[in-house]
């Protein structure tokens, strides 16, 4: 009878704890950079807000006809104040913001 004996090299093993605890030490580091990232953009959208005092009309990232366009589509809506488009444009042009923003964290992890 023949006994078998085997080897097993330790230093891989340790090499994959090494590894694989440093990898879970990014993704906490990349979770709460994202985090940081996210509590900023919401810090520097409240500042940028309470600033406005008048809104210029040539200052628009998305067209004001297109938004009053699909504001009417709505069967209620029989006038739309100045006011409301502009207003309308602002929040898309912040959800917009955040939306790249998430997708740019999650692309990143």
């Amino acid at each position: 009878m023949s006994a078998n004996v085997y080897f097993v090299n330790t230093t891989d093993v340790n090499e994959e704890k090494a590894e694989i605890t440093q990898c879970v030490d990014d993704q906490s580091q990349t979770q709460s950079e994202a985090q940081n990232a996210l509590s900023t953009f919401w810090t520097k959208v409240m500042e940028e807000i309470k600033s406005i005092r008048t809104m210029d009309l040539k200052q628009q990232v998305l067209p004001l006809a297109r938004i009053k366009k699909i504001m009417k589509l709505d069967e209620d809506v029989k006038m739309i104040s100045a006011e409301a488009p502009l207003l309308f444009a602002k929040a898309a042009e912040i959800f917009i913001h955040e939306l790249t923003l998430r997708a740019w964290m999650h692309n990143k992890n």
